[in-house]
């Protein structure tokens, strides 16, 4: 199973925005035998010295605009069959994970969203709505391993 990993990148620290992602990509892959399509791959991660992710254009470097950007994560997400946004601890809102949630639901994709109980920016029954809500990330990816990977098949709770 593909699984994209929206989550917040804008006004983070290089080491907040990835961090969960190379958690989730260790546990997915490693567990799971999912392929997992990561935002941050090819672009964010060629700027290790950057102390925070910002809103910023690059019309000169094309694989850096946000078009580039919105052409990618829309592909990934409509070439995966899951999409795990993950919100914990979101400070500004994510205009990009949230088009990224309203990708998935429209194309019908297992849709797993992760924040805080309460008090997240995020908090929207819109957004709730669109997937299913957990409160911590690890419960999420347990969720997404019982969904199957690509060794499904070999699944010892599978029907004959």
């Amino acid at each position: 199973m593909r699984v994209y990993l929206s989550g917040p990148i804008t006004g983070l620290k290089p080491d907040e925005a990835s961090d969960w992602r190379d958690h989730a990509t260790q546990r997915l892959v490693g567990e799971g035998n999912f392929v997992v399509r990561d935002p941050l791959r090819g672009t964010a991660r060629s700027f290790p010295k950057c102390r925070k992710f910002v809103r910023r254009n690059y019309p000169d470097v094309p694989q850096m605009s946000g078009r580039a950007f919105v052409m990618r994560d829309y592909h990934d997400v409509e070439n995966s069959e899951a999409t795990l946004c993950n919100l914990l601890g979101a400070k500004i809102v994510s205009i990009g994970s949230v088009c990224e949630v309203a990708w998935a639901m429209s194309q019908r994709k297992i849709l797993v969203i992760v924040m805080e109980e309460k008090g997240n920016i995020h908090d929207h029954e819109f957004l709730k709505e669109c997937g299913l809500v957990f409160h911590d990330l690890d419960v999420a990816i347990d969720y997404l391993l019982s969904c199957g990977g690509e060794g499904a098949e070999e699944d010892d709770d599978a029907v004959a």
